[in-house]
């Protein structure tokens, strides 16, 4: 016998295993509620109210969008479905591909710009906005019952447009179909292509109509500037940090606004809103008015008139306040927490379902639901140095404290904070740092979820063990940069480290990629072999010193 067949059989035999082992190494689910960049999963969930930036991800199998979630998606390539039902905003855009349907129902907006899609575009029972351009479809585009309006154009689509019981009825052109049916009778025409543009950000930037002082749009990040009033439109997300605006913020549809350490002139008002929140010492010269819409926070903000929060179906929290009007709470279908306030007004409360709970506020009355809640407010942990530390169990801006601790099963945003000292991350707590100056270490241990990224600056170094997932992405470490024994997705991208890089005994998918390491970048003894490349070290080591040769045969039709 030849020993060609044999020979081939033993390649063919070896190509399989690399591939078996390629796909069960390199994939894992994960759940996405900040940024996420080229990185590799099975699946993807964005859990409900959370939002996620995806730029260059893969996703071999679906994305979900779950309820009041926002999904921004750039560049992306997905194996199976984008999936959202209920969601606030879904986005996927900028050259993607997905290889079978993106639907979106039953939300707020959602767009669907420079999209290959192999299978259908389904677009039913929204409430904002919908845009449907530039796109390749293999399926069918299908508008259905959507309430926000809809523009569809510039589209090449191998089946069918159907749009059916929209109000108002859809805007298009130039659109290529096999048939153009229904309200979309009038949308056929050879389709333009779209103007290039700059590669997308990890993270929106702020899109002010005009220069700061005068009214401004936000749908991104916008710290220390000054307007006349702002706007987030429907289905975006803002993140303001010492901002300041003379008049009023206007939340609309479906959108969400963080607003830390704000000062206010006029109202904050959201109708419809997904989400809004106002802390860390903001001011409010007129009302905060949260209608319709999702959950809201208000807490530690100083509002010279009221707090009304009325036909609201998520969570409600109103903590350690300085009111000067009334606050109230009306008709909400979800619980509504009210403790340690300050109310020169009334606290009144009717008609929710469930009934809210609190106590230790001072007001001129108590009403209704709110009858009990009277006490003598306390005081918030105040952010200012101590021997200790500060807890953060929310949110903290560009301030400055001395060490700061997450505690246990705690969740903890920071935005622009400078530390002295070290940060310190309890059991089950949640750390989502952005833009932060550590002048010690960051130390976690059994924390769920280590968010570090956005050039943020650590003096010391990074320690992470026993924990649930961590990502560290575009960060300045001093010294030694360690993650030991997770369990779950690991990301490790674009920082600078000036002491060693060291992944062992992790239990989950590990990406180390466009790393620059001084010391020695070493990757032992994880359950699935990371993706290692583009880094720069004194030395490879390990794991991290294989060729990941990632094969990927076509699927056998039978």
């Amino acid at each position: 016998m030849s020993k060609l067949p044999t020979i081939l059989l033993a390649m063919i035999a070896a190509l399989g295993l690399m591939w078996l082992s390629a796909g069960s190494v390199h994939a894992a689910d994960a759940t996405c509620t900040g940024s996420l960049g080229a990185q590799h999963f099975e699946n993807l969930e964005v859990p409900a109210g959370a939002t996620c930036t995806l730029n260059g991800t893969r996703i071999d199998g679906n994305i979900k969008v779950y309820n009041n979630a926002t999904l921004l998606a750039n560049s992306v390539t997905v194996g199976g479905n984008v999936q959202a039902e209920g969601a606030a905003n879904v986005t996927v855009s900028s050259n993607s591909t997905v290889g079978g349907s993106i639907q979106v129902k039953q939300g707020g907006g959602a767009t669907v710009n420079q999209v290959q899609v192999n299978g259908d575009i389904q677009l039913e029972s929204n409430r904002a906005a919908l845009t449907v351009a530039f796109n390749r479809v293999g399926g069918n585009v299908q508008v259905f019952q959507n309430s926000g309006g809809a523009t569809i154009n510039d589209n090449i689509i191998n089946g069918n447009l159907q749009c059916k019981q929209n109000n108002p009825p859809p805007t298009g052109a130039r659109n290529q179909a096999a048939s153009y049916e229904d309200q979309c009778a009038g949308f056929a025409g050879s389709p333009t292509t779209p103007t290039p543009g700059v590669t997308p950000t990890p993270t929106p930037t702020p899109t002010p109509t005009t220069v700061p002082g005068g009214s401004g749009v936000c749908n991104g990040i916008i710290g220390a500037q000054r307007f006349e009033n702002l706007d987030v439109p429907a289905g975006a997300s803002c993140i303001l940090n010492r901002t300041i605006v003379d008049g009023n913020i206007k939340v609309f549809n479906n959108a969400t606004l963080l607003a830390v350490e704000v000062t206010v002139g006029g109202n904050i008002q959201a109708e419809s809103a997904a989400a809004v929140t106002v802390n860390n010492n903001s001011t409010v010269g007129g009302s905060i008015q949260v209608k319709q819409g999702g959950s809201a926070t208000v807490d530690q903000v100083r509002v010279n008139g009221d707090i009304q929060l009325e036909s609201n179906r998520s969570a409600l929290i109103v903590t350690f306040n300085r009111v000067g009007g009334n606050i109230q709470i009306f008709s909400n279908s979800a619980l509504a927490t009210i403790i340690d306030n300050v109310i020169d007004g009334n606290l009144q409360c009717k008609q929710n379902t469930p009934p809210p709970v609190g106590g230790r506020n001072q007001a001129a009355s108590y009403e209704d639901q709110c009858a009990g809640f009277a006490g003598e407010p306390t005081t918030p942990p105040a952010p200012t140095p101590g021997a200790n530390g500060v807890e953060c169990r929310t949110t903290i801006g560009a301030q400055q404290v001395v060490n700061l601790i997450v505690p246990s099963n705690a969740s903890c945003i920071l935005h622009g904070t400078q530390v002295v000292g070290n940060v310190t991350i309890g059991a089950g707590a949640t750390l989502q740092a952005s833009s932060l100056v550590v002048s010690g270490d960051i130390v976690a241990q059994g924390a769920a979820v280590v968010t570090v990224n956005n050039n943020s600056t650590v003096g010391g170094g990074i320690l992470l063990r026993e924990g649930g997932s961590a990502t560290v992405d575009l960060v300045q470490v001093s010294n030694d940069l360690q993650i030991e024994s997770y369990q779950s997705v690991l990301s490790v991208t674009r920082n600078r480290v000036g002491g060693s890089v060291r992944a062992v005994d992790n239990r989950a998918g590990l990406v180390v990629r466009n790393n620059s390491v001084d010391g020695v970048l070493q990757c032992s003894g994880n359950l699935l072999v990371p993706i290692s490349d583009a880094n720069q070290a004194a030395s490879l080591e390990d794991q991290c010193a294989a060729l990941n040769l990632r094969l990927y045969l076509p699927a056998i039709a039978r």
